[in-house]
């Protein structure tokens, strides 16, 4: 995320938009993706060996006294829910669990303007060069 974010900088700088990167952190939602509801430590660990075979790497997830083969996680939902069709082709029942996890991101910001205003105005410009944006409040 941090070259990402180096990368969109470097960009901005070079459109004569000079930019800052600021890292922080925030509270998102983690889509995991598991499969089956085994009985026992022993089924979960036969279900994973099987998934593996099959293409999908995982790795055991407990959950109090409860396993269960973990396959993915994700925060992007639509990645969670391709993830969960290749495993229906095979014949496995997924299940996405939507968890709250803490993440570093990393923001791109140009300029201090004295009126949202003025930074709207700017924030076209970017966009008419191929920029996304977004106006916050610092």
């Amino acid at each position: 995320m941090e070259e990402n974010a180096e990368s969109l900088k470097r960009k901005l700088d070079e459109g004569g938009f000079s930019s800052v990167i600021r890292k922080g952190t925030a509270f998102v939602a983690k889509q995991v993706v598991t499969v089956g509801e085994p009985t026992g430590k022993r089924e979960a660990e036969d279900l994973s060996r099987r998934l593996n075979v099959d293409g999908f790497p995982s790795q055991l997830l407990a959950v109090g006294n409860k396993y269960t083969p973990q396959i993915g996680a994700f925060f992007n939902l639509d990645e969670a829910i391709d993830l969960a069709r290749e495993l229906q082709k095979k014949n496995y029942h997924p299940k996405i669990t939507s968890k709250p996890a803490n993440t570093v991101v990393f923001q791109v910001r140009h300029g201090k303007f004295d009126s949202r205003t003025a930074a709207l105005r700017r924030g076209e410009e970017l966009k008419a060069k191929g920029f996304n944006f977004l106006v916050v409040r610092e």
